[in-house]
């Protein structure tokens, strides 16, 4: 993989947690009204509101959680 391909990557990934991150702070799971009414900066109310439910969800958790899971 090149080099450029690697800092995208990683970008990527950053920011997924940044986002991740954003939810858990402004109320996460335990108050996801609270949440959902403080979207991450340049992510439509629409589309943060389908992030929370997606951070919240069950299956979320099942993949977020699960390479901490093995160790």
């Amino acid at each position: 993989m090149d080099s450029i391909e690697q800092s995208m990557m990683h970008y990527l990934r950053d920011w997924r947690n940044t986002i991740k991150v954003h939810f858990t702070t402004v109320g996460g799971k335990e108050d996801l009204a609270a949440a959902m009414a403080k979207p991450f900066k340049n992510v439509p109310l629409d589309e943060w509101k389908i992030l929370c439910d997606h951070f919240a969800s069950q299956e979320f958790e099942v993949i977020y959680f699960a390479p901490t899971l093995n160790h």
